[in-house]
């Protein structure tokens, strides 16, 4: 059996989501939830921590990986990392949604995907990589 995985990265600048949501670990856990059950992945825990003077970090095990988010309120800005295994999971799903709901200014952000595993194409990863700047308006 192959082993396939689907890295994303989400690096959202200038969101123009409520202000709130930055720096509201509750609603970013919501958020999590959401764009997990949106990609077929299964929660196993989340652990969170508030950041001072703002900002915070969440970490979602997913029974496929993880999600993990790192908030900077004050230049509007989430970094997200979205890491499913097997084939059985649609992580493009959660990205799409997150990306609506945090709402980045998509001149200054960007969505990139890793494919990791067997038998991946390193030609084709590289293919991905630089059309990814690209994909990201699609998602």
């Amino acid at each position: 059996m192959n082993f396939v995985s689907k890295h994303y990265l989400l690096d959202f600048r200038g969101c123009l989501c409520p202000a709130v949501l930055l720096n509201n670990v509750p609603s970013v856990i919501t958020a999590l939830h959401e764009a997990a059950n949106r990609s077929q992945c299964l929660i196993t825990g989340v652990v969170s921590e508030e950041l001072q003077p703002y900002g915070l970090s969440v970490i979602m095990g997913l029974k496929e990986s993880h999600i993990s988010v790192h908030t900077f309120p004050q230049s509007d800005s989430v970094f997200i990392d979205f890491f499913t295994c097997g084939t059985l999971t649609s992580p493009e799903r959660g990205v799409k949604y997150l990306k609506h709901t945090f709402r980045p200014d998509l001149k200054k952000s960007f969505i990139r995907l890793i494919r990791r595993g067997d038998n991946v194409d390193e030609q084709e990863t590289e293919k991905e990589e630089r059309s990814s700047t690209k994909a990201s308006k699609d998602l």
